[in-house]
C-alpha cells in the first residue's frame, strides 16, 4: 500500500492546493504529484492522473466532499495493477502502413 500523508483519508491519492479555489497550482502540488507517481511506479502500479474532474469549481467541490478533505483537489491519481488471474487480451489487428499512408515526393524546382 502506498502511503502519502495528504492522501491518508482517501482511497485515491490526491493532490491539494492551499485552499484558494483557483486552477493555478503552484510548485507544491506538482511536487506532490511527482512523488505519488514515483511511489506508485516503484510499487509496480500503473497510474492515471485525472485532472479533468478538478477543472470546475462544482466538480472540485464534489471530489472534496467525497474524500472528506477541506483542501481543494488539483488532481486525482488512479492507481492499480492488472489482474493476473486472466490472460492478457489478444492484440487488435493492425493494417500495414502502406494501406493507409502514401508517400508523396516533393517537386524538384529547376
Amino acid at each position: 500500500m502506498i502511503s502519502v500523508s495528504i492522501c491518508a483519508r482517501s482511497t485515491l491519492p490526491q493532490q491539494h492546493s492551499d485552499g484558494i479555489d483557483t486552477n493555478s497550482g503552484e510548485g507544491a502540488p506538482g511536487w506532490c504529484r511527482s512523488g505519488v507517481l514515483s511511489q506508485c511506479t516503484a510499487a509496480g502500479y500503473a497510474t492515471c492522473p485525472l485532472t479533468h474532474i478538478t477543472e470546475l469549481p462544482r466538480s472540485r467541490s464534489a471530489v472534496r466532499e467525497l474524500t472528506g478533505r477541506r483542501e481543494l483537489p488539483q488532481v486525482l491519481v488512479r492507481a492499480g495493477s492488472a489482474s493476473h488471474a486472466e490472460p492478457p487480451p489478444v492484440p487488435t489487428p493492425r493494417r500495414p502502413p502502406s494501406e493507409i499512408l502514401q508517400t508523396i515526393k516533393p517537386e524538384t524546382r529547376r
